[in-house]
Order: C-alpha cells, then sequence, then structure tokens
C-alpha cells in the first residue's frame, strides 16, 4: 500500500485543490512498465469538526507570508493537546482501478515513446477522477451545516428557530445528493440535537455571536463577527462539492426577474459560470454539461424547489430556496468580480504576479468597505490566486518568467472592450 496526498499541500481555505501530478505520474509510470498487473485507487478524505491552524490560515489567507516552523514553534503548539477540537471523520470511496481506466481509453501498458501524450493527458483525467471520488467522500458535520447557512444569511444574523429549520432543510437537501454524513446527522433522531451542539460549540469559541436584543426574547439571534467569517467558510468550502452544481443553477436563476425562465438561456449562463469556477469546484471527469445540467436541474424540480414546463421554460416555486442556495456561491463570485476588475491596471503597464495578487486583495478590502460586496471571506488570497490562474487558462492573461518572477500582462484580445464586457458579464450574478 503506499498512502499519497493528491493535492500535493494542505488546503487554506478547506476546499479541495486541484491535483498534483507527480507522484501519480510515478504510479502510472510503473503500470505502463508492467510493475502490476492492476492498480486500484482508493479515494480517501480525512475532515475535522474543528481546525488546529485555524489562526494561521486566516493570516496566511488575509495575505500574510506562510511562517517556516522550526522547533521553538513545535514547543509552543504542546497547549493543542490540552485542547479540544471535535471528532475526525475518515471516508473511503469506491476503488478505481487503473487497468479499467486504461482499457476504457484504449491505453496500452506500454512505454513506448508514441504513447507518451495519451497517457500524459489521461494521467490528468485520472488525477480529477480521484479528486472527485474524495469530493463524494467528504463529511458533512454539523458544523459544516451551520456554518454554511450562516454564512449564506443575506441579513445580519438569524434567530434559533430559524437557523435549525434551515439547517434540517439543508441536510434534507444534501440527503437526496447522496452526501456521506456525520454519524449524528446520517440519524433524523439525532440531527435536531447535533445542530444545537454545534451552534453551541461555535458560540463557546467566540466563532459565533448570540444576542437578545429585548428583555422578553426567547430565543437568541446568531450572527457571524466579520473577523470569523473566514474561519467558518473553511468549513462550508469543505463540502462545498455536495452542492456546487445546484447553486450555479440558483445562482443563475436568482440574478433575473420574473418568475419564468427560458431554459435555454439558463443552461447558457449555468455554463459560463461552471466554466468560471472550474478551479474552483470538482466536476465528474468526462461529463457532458448538458447532462449535469439537466441532472441538477431535475434535483431542483424533485425537491419542489422549481418546475420544467413543456414549452422550454423554467418556473420558480420556491424563490426564497433559489435565493438561499444561490448564496452559497457569494464571496466566489465578488473576488472573480473584483479581481478581473483589477486586471484593468495591466492596461498601463505588466506586473509581477505577486504584486497583482496583492493589488487584487487590496481593492476587495476597499469594495468591501465602501459596500459594493458584502462578504469580507471574498479579500481572500487563495481565491485570487486561483481567478488569476483562470484568466490565464482562458487567454485573457499572458504571463512571462524571468528567474523566479512571472510577469503578467493583458492578451491583446483584453486589452480593449473584451474585458469591460467580462467583467460587466461577471457583475451580473453580484
Amino acid at each position: 500500500s503506499l498512502e499519497f496526498f493528491l493535492e500535493g499541500t494542505r488546503s487554506r481555505t478547506g476546499k479541495l485543490l486541484m491535483p498534483k501530478f507527480g507522484i501519480l505520474g510515478m504510479i502510472v509510470e510503473a503500470y505502463r512498465r508492467n510493475a502490476r498487473d492492476d492498480i486500484q485507487f482508493v479515494p480517501v478524505s480525512i475532515d475535522y469538526e474543528k481546525i488546529i491552524e485555524a489562526k494561521t490560515y486566516e493570516r496566511e489567507i488575509g495575505g500574510g507570508k506562510k511562517k517556516k516552523e522550526d522547533i521553538t514553534t513545535l514547543l509552543r503548539t504542546t497547549s493543542v493537546l490540552r485542547s479540544k477540537f471535535g471528532r475526525m471523520h475518515v471516508q473511503f470511496g469506491e476503488p478505481i482501478s487503473l487497468k479499467s481506466f486504461a482499457e476504457e481509453r484504449s491505453l496500452p501498458a506500454s512505454i513506448h515513446e508514441e504513447h507518451d501524450e495519451a497517457w500524459r493527458d489521461n494521467t490528468e483525467r485520472l488525477g480529477y477522477r480521484i479528486l472527485h471520488g474524495i469530493s463524494k467522500t467528504s463529511t458533512v458535520t454539523p458544523i459544516a451545516v451551520v456554518a454554511t447557512i450562516l454564512l449564506s444569511n443575506k441579513g445580519r444574523g438569524l434567530s434559533r428557530s430559524v437557523l435549525l429549520e434551515r439547517s434540517a432543510e439543508f441536510i434534507r437537501f444534501l440527503y437526496g445528493a447522496s452526501a456521506r454524513f456525520s454519524e449524528a446527522l446520517a440519524s433524523k433522531e439525532t440531527a435536531e440535537a447535533a445542530l444545537s451542539e454545534a451552534v453551541e460549540k461555535l458560540v463557546d469559541d467566540n466563532s459565533v455571536s448570540a444576542d437578545r436584543p429585548g428583555r422578553g426574547d426567547a430565543e437568541p439571534i446568531y450572527h457571524i463577527p466579520e473577523e470569523k467569517r473566514v474561519i467558518l467558510d473553511y468549513h462550508k468550502n469543505s463540502i462545498i462539492n455536495q452542492f456546487a452544481a445546484h447553486a450555479i443553477i440558483a445562482r443563475v436563476l436568482a440574478n433575473y426577474d420574473g418568475d419564468v425562465y427560458q431554459y435555454d438561456k439558463i443552461r447558457k449562463e449555468s455554463r459560463f459560470l461552471s466554466r468560471l469556477f472550474k478551479r474552483e469546484f470538482i466536476y465528474p471527469v468526462g461529463s457532458v454539461f448538458a447532462n449535469v445540467f439537466d441532472e441538477n436541474l431535475a434535483a431542483l424540480a424533485i425537491r419542489g424547489i422549481l418546475d420544467v414546463n413543456e414549452d422550454n421554460t423554467i418556473t420558480v416555486r420556491k424563490p426564497e430556496r433559489i435565493d438561499s442556495i444561490g448564496g452559497f456561491l457569494d464571496n466566489f463570485i465578488e473576488a472573480y468580480w473584483v479581481t478581473a476588475n483589477s486586471l484593468k491596471e495591466l492596461r498601463t503597464f505588466p506586473l509581477w504576479e505577486k504584486e497583482l495578487i496583492t493589488r487584487a486583495q487590496e481593492q476587495t478590502r476597499r469594495e468591501y468597505l465602501e459596500g459594493n460586496i458584502s462578504r469580507p471571506e471574498a479579500i481572500n488570497s487563495t481565491l485570487i490566486q486561483s481567478a488569476l490562474r483562470w484568466f490565464q487558462d482562458s487567454g485573457v492573461l499572458e504571463s512571462r518568467t524571468s528567474g523566479k518572477r512571472k510577469t503578467l500582462s493583458l492578451s491583446k484580445h483584453y486589452s480593449g472592450d473584451a474585458l469591460e464586457k467580462l467583467v460587466e458579464h461577471i457583475s451580473q450574478f453580484i
């Protein structure tokens, strides 16, 4: 047995990172050399109710540099042994046979150079298939559910009864998505108590505030202090692949006026958002977008949230649910919009990548303080870096490397109105 971490490093945001192909490529090459008749890849998800490195991740996401680990730092962490961080969950997914994967794609177990390119391309597909397996095994914990509901709320806070009601509704939604649950949430008899306990844990460690505005108020109002949203966002991101595809459709529906929508238009705009966030969410490998869209639209219809009519239109039955599900993407859309806006600076002169990330983060913070965006967790260096990589992959940016420095500039096509149109297109979903 060989254990390795496909992402290559720890996620600072709780969200799965894009795969690295070094060790995976070595294993595939061993198979091509007939070291084994077959190799089984078993996706494994390791999830925590609370994270030890919360403050470190918060600092790094905010733009701070990663501190080098040394013996002094190690000795200071002994306090962790006296702290309570809740449960850890380990889930195993369905094994993926490399032999079957190769046979599906007519890839010979041969080391000849003529097969190198095909194997290289399919090794990437294999990596994404393994990562998708990991995403489907991620454990839905009570804290992740409560964090997701609180973060997506449009108002300042939620009463206890409303928070628990929306959390229970969200769990029912995830039941239909075949998500993996912690033991407490897997049983309907214990789910409500587990959610209540999760809320109290978050209040106890000051991640969530509980206020009673009036002396006669029987139940508290829960809200997240601004500086704690990044930490709760970590827990939301740990399960986001369970509902991201549904949230994309909901977001498109939520940003158009009216009750009846044209199917073709909603599918077209959902495709745009899916492509925009291809570095954020893990999609099934080899899937056809039209089929995936129809499956997720049908899932929303089965839950009674909308109707798909015979005349090629969509009718929303529960707009409040559409707003809630679409709200899960707030920080992603806001971060990408501001990053796209910051690219206008490149019209004057190219910038080093690190400098552009810093400027984009500063502009995101400015937009938040001015009230143009609503989510402080959008001020996230990791999210901004992902956005810049997407702009490079999509031909918006061109890069040039000199030594260890990468310089970014606008491509010729996007040096004019094309960039303005892209920024405007993304802004439609804010």
